[in-house]
């Protein structure tokens, strides 16, 4: 076999044991709280024509979009986001759904971008979106859940940094530039995470803007506390949950994404260089474009892998792969009637499948972490006996097998 075959593709990776344990941690802990706040599981498939996509990112976006022709010739895209697709899916779907339609969708998405710390081209998006409302209370209630989500993952210290694009447009309409010049100066100013203002202006400048740009930059920043109606009305909503100071209005803020109507929103954590973390905002018009029916929607995606990376680089470990092990002393009837009442009481067990030293078994049990063993020697079924070995300090106790069957029933998990 050629070595080139045992790499991965760029931009895409394996994951162990160990690193599945703690991203499907995360990701429970992400589920758990979309489903408390009355959201709905969906999904929807990874590849979509490419002329749905090709026209909802913008210029930037469009670029990474990974596309192809299949046999027959149909242009197809693999998914930028999950966005696009809900859209499609609830204008195909739009009478037999009842609105507003909350859902939550945690699926793999694809980008051609380039590979960098915390940022792939094949990676997890985890998204709420709410369908159908125009309230600025499901723009709060979005945020709020991913609040929440930050604080079970153990994140205290964050901002969420929110703009309306229509205080943005109005702004840039009192300096004559509007249309496709406005989605410009909002391409621009969203790149201020990736260079440095001056670049901004620079490119900004050499792709045309008719106005100087260092000027509207200058004002915009400094109209900070002119915040609009909605986002005031978020903040209300907030406080209800979590301080509201922790919602900055931040005139500059645009997200690239060309479908954003209204609110944008990015959460960033404090002290960790990975940049976003959650982002989202309102899209008045994406579904409405596709089904000719005016219909209100937000919603936010959370960067699964970044709260990956931090935790990992944090030194997070997930809980321990296995609640018990079966050491193999030959007896088998009996070894597989403990495996049956320690899985059917919810307990992950892992039976070692050979008969070997008990030593090679134990040393086997170090490696995943296994802090209990239990054994089912000729000694102890003689006595209708197990015995619980702890693999810690390696004390251990013996219990008649109908008092530990028993027990594990009424601990179970």
């Amino acid at each position: 076999m050629k070595k080139a075959q045992l790499n991965t593709v760029k931009g895409m990776r394996d994951f162990g044991p160990q690193e599945m344990l703690l991203r499907e941690e995360i990701m429970e802990i992400i589920r758990r709280n979309f489903r408390s706040f009355g959201f709905l599981p969906l999904e929807t498939p990874t590849l979509e024509g490419l002329d749905l996509l090709m026209e909802k990112y913008g210029d930037e976006g469009s670029k990474l979009i990974y596309n192809f022709k299949d046999r027959a010739g149909r242009p197809l895209g693999m998914i930028y986001d999950l966005t696009v697709p809900l859209s499609r899916y609830v204008a195909m779907n739009f009478n037999k759904l009842k609105f507003p339609f909350k859902r939550y969708q945690i699926q793999r998405v694809y980008r051609y971008d380039n590979p960098q710390r915390g940022r792939f081209r094949e990676f997890y998006q985890c998204d709420i979106d709410v369908i159908g409302s125009a309230s600025y209370l499901s723009d709060a209630e979005i945020l709020i859940a991913a609040a929440r989500i930050l604080n079970d993952l153990g994140f205290k210290d964050f901002r969420i940094l929110i703009n309306s694009r229509i205080f943005l447009n109005a702004f840039l309409k009192d300096y004559g530039i509007e249309g496709e010049e406005a989605a410009l100066f909002m391409t621009g100013i969203d790149k201020a995470d990736k260079m440095c203002m001056d670049k901004v202006i620079t490119y900004l400048k050499e792709k045309g803007l008719s106005r100087e740009p260092a000027g509207i930059i200058e004002e915009l920043t400094a109209a900070k506390d002119q915040v609009p109606e909605s986002i005031a009305s978020i903040k209300k909503y907030f406080s209800a949950f979590f301080d509201p100071s922790i919602i900055e209005f931040s005139p500059l803020l645009a997200r690239g994404l060309s479908y954003y109507t209204d609110t944008v929103f990015e959460i960033i954590l404090s002290g960790e260089n990975m940049g976003t973390v959650a982002a989202g905002g309102r899209y008045d018009s994406l579904i409405e474009n596709l089904l000719g029916v005016k219909v209100p929607a937000c919603g936010i995606s959370l960067g699964f892998e970044r709260l990956y990376q931090i935790l990992s680089e944090k030194g997070e470990r997930a809980r321990q792969a296995y609640d018990y092990m079966i050491i193999n002393s030959g007896n088998t009837d009996k070894e597989l009637a403990v495996l049956k009442e320690l899985t059917e009481a919810g307990y992950s067990t892992l039976y070692y499948p050979e008969n070997v030293k008990l030593t090679k078994q134990f040393k086997y049990a170090d490696t995943y972490g296994i802090k209990k063993a239990v054994i089912l020697g000729d000694e102890e079924i003689e006595k209708d006996e197990i015995r619980i070995k702890d693999l810690a300090d390696r004390s251990q106790i013996s219990k008649k097998l109908k008092a530990f069957f028993k027990d594990i029933k009424e601990k179970g998990k």
